[in-house]
């Protein structure tokens, strides 16, 4: 099976296409957006810098049983943050899920392991309201990414408050 020379997504991803040097198509596309900053040798140091300061403040303003609330949708991405601030950082985490009701089985799956694993625990949110808000906002704007992104922000809000997690 082809798996993409920079970021291993397999090609059973849906829609993912390979170029001739064996990179995927959503590699490409993301150099096509943020390439001009990636390309700056400070930006990388600067954001690292910055983030480790967010990181040591979390650490110090602890108000519960957790350092930091980690949104991750099951995806390679947000599970490798969930690694890196679990095993590289020692940071107390709790992982957050925003369920939109379109999850596919394999991140619910990669949710499942990647929180067993690690030791994690894990908020799921779901509201009964979820795919009545998407219908609505695919019908009036053609685009249902509103009807996912507030209310996930929203409920991140909300988990953090409830588990005592300080927010920046």
């Amino acid at each position: 099976m082809q798996i993409c020379s920079k970021c291993i997504t397999p090609a059973t991803w849906p829609g993912i296409t390979f170029d001739t040097d064996g990179v995927c198509s959503l590699c490409r596309a993301f150099e096509r957006r943020f390439g001009a900053v990636l390309k700056d040798p400070e930006w990388g140091k600067r954001a690292c810098e910055r983030l480790d300061r967010i990181l040591e403040w979390a650490k110090r303003k602890k108000g519960g049983a957790y350092d930091v609330l980690v949104p991750v949708s099951g995806g390679k991405d947000s599970l490798n943050v969930l690694y890196e601030l679990c095993v590289e950082k020692k940071m107390s985490v709790l992982a957050y899920t925003y369920d939109n009701g379109l999850m596919s089985e394999q991140a619910l799956r990669n949710l499942e392991t990647a929180t067993r694993a690690l030791g994690v625990s894990h908020v799921m949110v779901r509201h009964a309201f979820q795919l009545d808000l998407v219908r609505h906002f695919l019908k009036k704007t053609g685009n249902i990414c509103g009807a996912c992104f507030v209310p996930m922000v929203f409920s991140a809000y909300e988990v953090a408050r409830r588990f005592g997690i300080e927010q920046t």
